[in-house]
Protein backbone atom coordinates (compact mmCIF):
# COMPACT_ATOMS: atom_id res chain seq x y z
CA UNK A 1 0.00 0.00 0.00
CA UNK A 2 0.90 3.60 -0.82
CA UNK A 3 1.70 5.99 2.09
CA UNK A 4 -1.36 8.08 0.46
CA UNK A 5 -3.58 5.36 1.17
CA UNK A 6 -2.83 5.09 5.18
CA UNK A 7 -4.60 7.81 6.46
CA UNK A 8 -7.76 5.90 4.48
CA UNK A 9 -6.93 2.83 5.74
CA UNK A 10 -6.14 3.88 9.52
CA UNK A 11 -8.50 6.68 10.12
CA UNK A 12 -11.40 6.46 8.05
CA UNK A 13 -11.93 3.27 6.80
CA UNK A 14 -12.53 2.08 10.85
CA UNK A 15 -15.29 5.48 11.04
CA UNK A 16 -17.11 4.17 7.83
CA UNK A 17 -17.45 0.91 8.93
CA UNK A 18 -17.76 0.30 12.50
CA UNK A 19 -17.99 -3.24 13.14
CA UNK A 20 -14.16 -2.94 11.48
CA UNK A 21 -11.54 -3.76 13.75
CA UNK A 22 -8.60 -0.60 13.65
CA UNK A 23 -5.30 -1.62 12.64
CA UNK A 24 -2.23 -1.95 15.57
CA UNK A 25 -0.06 -1.24 12.70
CA UNK A 26 0.03 -1.08 8.80
CA UNK A 27 3.06 -1.31 6.71
CA UNK A 28 3.26 1.27 3.29
CA UNK A 29 5.70 2.09 1.12
CA UNK A 30 6.79 5.62 -0.52
CA UNK A 31 6.08 6.67 -3.54
CA UNK A 32 7.89 5.30 -7.07
CA UNK A 33 8.41 8.20 -9.62
CA UNK A 34 9.84 8.42 -12.92
CA UNK A 35 12.23 10.71 -14.13
CA UNK A 36 11.63 13.09 -11.10
CA UNK A 37 7.63 12.71 -11.77
CA UNK A 38 4.90 11.59 -9.88
CA UNK A 39 3.04 8.66 -11.79
CA UNK A 40 -0.20 9.91 -13.15
CA UNK A 41 -2.72 8.84 -16.09
CA UNK A 42 -4.05 12.27 -16.57
CA UNK A 43 -0.89 14.07 -17.06
CA UNK A 44 0.49 10.81 -19.30
CA UNK A 45 3.15 10.04 -16.82
CA UNK A 46 3.71 6.55 -16.82
CA UNK A 47 6.01 3.67 -18.29
CA UNK A 48 3.96 0.84 -20.26
CA UNK A 49 4.97 -2.95 -20.66
CA UNK A 50 5.39 -2.05 -24.75
CA UNK A 51 8.04 0.50 -23.75
CA UNK A 52 9.92 -2.10 -21.34
CA UNK A 53 9.78 -4.45 -24.07
CA UNK A 54 10.80 -2.28 -27.15
CA UNK A 55 14.09 -0.56 -24.87
CA UNK A 56 15.56 -4.29 -24.70
CA UNK A 57 14.38 -5.14 -21.11
CA UNK A 58 13.39 -8.78 -20.19
CA UNK A 59 10.62 -9.02 -17.20
CA UNK A 60 13.00 -10.56 -14.49
CA UNK A 61 15.40 -8.32 -14.78
CA UNK A 62 12.40 -5.64 -14.16
CA UNK A 63 11.56 -7.38 -11.00
CA UNK A 64 15.05 -7.55 -10.03
CA UNK A 65 15.12 -3.32 -10.80
CA UNK A 66 12.20 -2.61 -9.17
CA UNK A 67 13.34 -4.75 -6.09
CA UNK A 68 16.80 -3.24 -5.35
CA UNK A 69 15.33 0.10 -6.19
CA UNK A 70 12.50 0.27 -4.07
CA UNK A 71 13.12 2.29 -0.37
CA UNK A 72 10.70 2.35 2.93
CA UNK A 73 12.42 5.11 4.26
CA UNK A 74 12.45 7.47 1.13
CA UNK A 75 10.81 8.53 -2.39
CA UNK A 76 12.33 6.43 -5.15
CA UNK A 77 12.64 7.49 -8.70
CA UNK A 78 13.21 5.13 -11.67
CA UNK A 79 14.16 5.68 -15.26
CA UNK A 80 14.87 3.63 -18.37
CA UNK A 81 18.31 4.34 -18.39
CA UNK A 82 18.97 3.80 -14.79
CA UNK A 83 17.06 0.64 -15.00
CA UNK A 84 19.52 -0.75 -18.16
CA UNK A 85 22.61 0.71 -15.82
CA UNK A 86 21.74 -0.94 -12.56
CA UNK A 87 20.75 -4.21 -14.63
CA UNK A 88 23.78 -4.16 -16.36
CA UNK A 89 25.92 -3.38 -13.70
CA UNK A 90 23.99 -5.58 -10.65
CA UNK A 91 22.78 -8.15 -12.27
CA UNK A 92 24.81 -8.80 -14.97
CA UNK A 93 28.36 -7.98 -13.93
CA UNK A 94 28.18 -9.97 -10.53
CA UNK A 95 26.02 -13.03 -11.76
CA UNK A 96 28.97 -13.28 -15.18
CA UNK A 97 31.90 -12.84 -12.91
CA UNK A 98 29.86 -15.01 -10.37
CA UNK A 99 30.14 -17.62 -13.09
CA UNK A 100 33.11 -16.71 -14.33
CA UNK A 101 34.52 -17.56 -11.30
CA UNK A 102 32.63 -20.59 -9.78
CA UNK A 103 32.05 -22.61 -12.92
CA UNK A 104 35.93 -23.57 -12.83
CA UNK A 105 36.45 -23.58 -9.17
CA UNK A 106 33.15 -26.21 -8.85
CA UNK A 107 34.74 -28.00 -11.68
CA UNK A 108 38.44 -27.97 -9.96
CA UNK A 109 36.92 -29.41 -6.68
CA UNK A 110 34.69 -31.69 -8.39
CA UNK A 111 37.80 -33.71 -9.93
CA UNK A 112 39.38 -33.61 -6.43
CA UNK A 113 36.79 -34.97 -5.09
CA UNK A 114 36.78 -38.05 -7.45
CA UNK A 115 40.06 -38.90 -6.53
Amino acid sequence: MGKDNVFFHLCLLPNIYRNVRTLDSIVSGNFLTLNGEKFSKSRKVGITCSKIIQSGINTDSVRFYLLNLMSYTSDTDMSIQNMKERVSSLLIAKVGNLCYLGFPLSSLLCRHAKK
